[in-house]
């Protein structure tokens, strides 16, 4: 018997592939064991040698053991993403920038509209994104049912397809490992097609009115609740995504040769004040510094309402929010006198 192979294909194009016999097909399971016992088999079989490569990982030195953890897990069993997304509720969080700030801002709101927090809400916290990361994250926490997921830009159909989100966050585009995702306008591309596909099963999307290419892959989910940043996002959306005429950028941006144009806010962040269009007015009181920041806590205070958060109880989860995955995390360099505190900017 060799399914080597079926496993790496699987796992390569993240399909189930079905393992053969050197000399045929694999035999029929015998009638007294039902397929789902079987594919319930499997998963264990996968965490725990997950969870064995992880700590095989920490005790050689080699880090905290979630991607390697994943990566087993989905070697042994290809179907496990599907089934460790199947049965929460999830709230998805993507972009190119912003992705794990965003992802903490929101998974601090939930906890803290959330009874019983610690046990039903998972989240990958350590930012590992990919099908690995975010499978390592809820094989540990097979009984939460709330997930708040940071996922890679690639990966977001296949979320969309199994997982079923309740709500999916675009944040922005912009041009960024460019030998992973070559070009960005099919990674948009891919959003708007799954969405499409979704469609009346799909996720609310919040999304950056602000982009272009963000709002022209929001344009086929069942309901977008649109976030006007602020901040003009310019630097890779020179053209239409939709037509490919040259877009104008006066204030708000616009197509002049389609109807593709920046969508009227639902909310809109100015300073410290996220403004609903009904007027109702929010003051933010976050501990994470910048206007980057803010925009990315009036998706998280967006995505929260659309999971069943109030604004107040969302705005002081988020405050609890410091240093996420050591970004923006202060140290004190120096002693006595001279000592003087600075902040962690990462910049890639």
């Amino acid at each position: 018997f060799d399914d080597r192979g079926a496993d790496r294909g699987a796992v390569a194009a993240g399909h189930a592939v079905p393992p053969t016999c050197q000399n045929g097909p694999m035999p029929r399971l015998a009638p007294d064991l039902p397929r789902d016992a079987v594919s319930r088999g499997r998963l264990l079989l996968a965490t725990t040698a997950g969870r064995a490569a992880a700590a095989a990982s920490q005790l050689a030195g080699r880090g905290s053991g979630a991607s390697i953890r994943g990566k087993v897990m989905l070697t042994i069993d290809p179907q496990a993403f599907g089934k460790l997304l199947a049965g929460r509720h999830i709230a998805a969080v993507t972009g190119t920038n912003g992705k794990t700030t965003t992802t903490h801002l929101l998974a601090a709101a939930m906890r803290a509209g959330t009874p019983d927090a610690a046990r039903r809400i998972v989240t990958n916290a350590d930012g590992a994104n990919l099908y690995h990361g975010i499978a390592s994250a809820l094989g540990e926490a097979p009984k939460a049912d709330i997930a708040i997921l940071e996922t890679d830009e690639r990966v977001v159909p296949r979320v969309i397809e199994q997982g079923h989100p309740e709500v999916l966050v675009l944040l922005n585009f912009s041009r960024d490992q460019m030998d992973r995702n070559h070009e960005i306008k099919s990674l948009g591309r891919g959003w708007r097609n799954a969405l499409e596909a979704a469609g009346a099963k799909g996720p609310v999307v919040v999304a950056n009115a602000c982009d272009p290419l963000t709002t022209w892959a929001a344009q086929t989910a069942r309901e977008a609740i649109w976030i006007d940043t602020g901040a003009g996002w310019s630097a890779d959306a020179a053209l239409c995504p939709n037509c490919g005429a040259v877009l104008t950028h006066e204030g708000t941006w616009d197509c002049p040769e389609c109807e593709l144009t920046q969508p009227k806010a639902d909310y809109t962040v100015r300073g410290e004040q996220v403004t609903e269009a009904d007027g109702a007015v929010w003051t933010l009181d976050l501990q994470v510094p910048g206007r980057f920041n803010r925009a990315n806590a009036a998706c998280a205070l967006a995505a929260a309402r659309v999971m069943g958060v109030e604004p107040d109880v969302a705005i002081r989860g988020m405050h609890e929010v410091t240093s996420p995955a050591g970004r923006y995390a202060v140290a004190t360099f120096g002693e006595g006198a001279k000592a003087v505190q600075g902040r962690l900017m990462l910049s890639k």
